[in-house]
């Protein structure tokens, strides 16, 4: 930077030991300042046009490497989205598996609410309620995924009762599925 600045003082007339060989109020100094200043001027447009072409260049260069990359990378991302949504519901599976080993009678046998004690009853519409809301966030995480399907069929297969009395808890779109896959369900 420094020796630019030293360049354009030597281009003006600057001697380094006595300054200016003339100065600069004296009647050449003026075109020699105007032709300084297109010189300037001339330099700095060109310096601007190629700012401005190489700013171009890289917009384009960008817009060809992203459409390159694009697809490949969403590619990668919603196979990733994928994996992460079917280890998730085979985590929430996991969960109901232990949900039936703490309360089998609730999980393999089909259960008619009536029947049971006030504190069994308790017991079966938390069971019941966790089963139902473990099946519809896996049906939701892996809807098409036929083998997940069949997982929420079984989780949901003895609970058709408490799906009747609750239908207005449970989410449509999920009540709508499971009235597809059982004709038992009456919920409108």
């Amino acid at each position: 930077m420094a020796r630019a600045g030293l360049t354009l003082l030597l281009k003006m007339g600057w001697k380094k030991p006595g300054g200016f060989s003339q100065p600069l109020s004296s009647p050449l100094c003026p075109s020699r300042m105007e032709e300084l200043m297109t010189k300037l001027e001339k330099t700095a447009m060109v310096t601007s046009i190629v700012a401005s072409l190489a700013a171009a260049f890289a917009l384009i260069w960008n817009v060809y490497v992203f459409q390159k990359t694009s697809n490949k990378n969403e590619a990668v991302f919603i196979a990733s989205i994928d994996r992460h949504n079917k280890t998730l519901a085979i985590e929430l599976y996991q969960n109901y598996l232990n949900l039936a080993f703490l309360y089998p009678d609730f999980a393999f046998d089909e259960v008619d609410l009536l029947k049971l004690s006030e504190q069994s009853g308790k017991k079966y519409l938390v069971f019941a309620s966790s089963a139902l809301t473990i099946a519809g966030q896996i049906y939701e995480l892996q809807k098409g995924n036929e083998e997940m399907e069949k997982i929420v069929e079984g989780i949901v297969r003895n609970h058709i009762f408490f799906i009747n009395q609750a239908c207005g808890e449970i989410d449509n779109t999920f009540l709508r599925y499971l009235s597809k896959k059982f004709k038992d369900i009456k919920c409108s």
